[in-house]
């Protein structure tokens, strides 16, 4: 789901190759746009059970990097914040074919409403640059 809007004018093939590869790497079914633009930020909700350490540290590197993306930071267990509540919390940077976005989480105040059902509290965000 965008969360927010951009020029559809500045949408290139690369862009759309590179966006669709991210979703594959996030690893869930999505709908990917015929267009995805930058500047948009692609929000998804994981089903439980969700470990954001382990999915930080070593599924989301290994996908990305599977892929041909660079991870520019963020990838470390320094790179973590542990709450109370969900977490840990990434923030991944990464650049493939010129360039750049980030990966992070977020808390989700509507899904922490609804904890214990089925879905993680956290959003995970793609954000890739214009």
């Amino acid at each position: 789901m965008p969360g927010g809007r951009a020029d559809p004018a500045d949408a290139t093939a690369v862009e759309h190759d590179l966006a669709a590869d991210l979703w594959k790497c996030l690893g869930r079914p999505v709908q990917v746009p015929d267009e995805p633009l930058g500047g948009l930020a692609y929000v998804f909700h994981h089903r439980l059970p969700m470990d954001n350490e382990r999915f930080a540290l070593s599924e989301l590197p290994r996908r990305l990097r599977a892929l041909g993306i660079t991870i520019t930071s963020g990838s470390d267990r320094a790179s973590l914040m542990y709450l109370f509540l969900g977490g840990p919390l990434y923030r991944i940077r990464v650049r493939a074919r010129g360039r750049s976005g980030v990966i992070y989480n977020k808390l989700d105040n509507e899904l922490m409403k609804l904890a214990g059902t089925e879905w993680s509290i956290e959003d995970h965000v793609l954000l890739w640059n214009n």
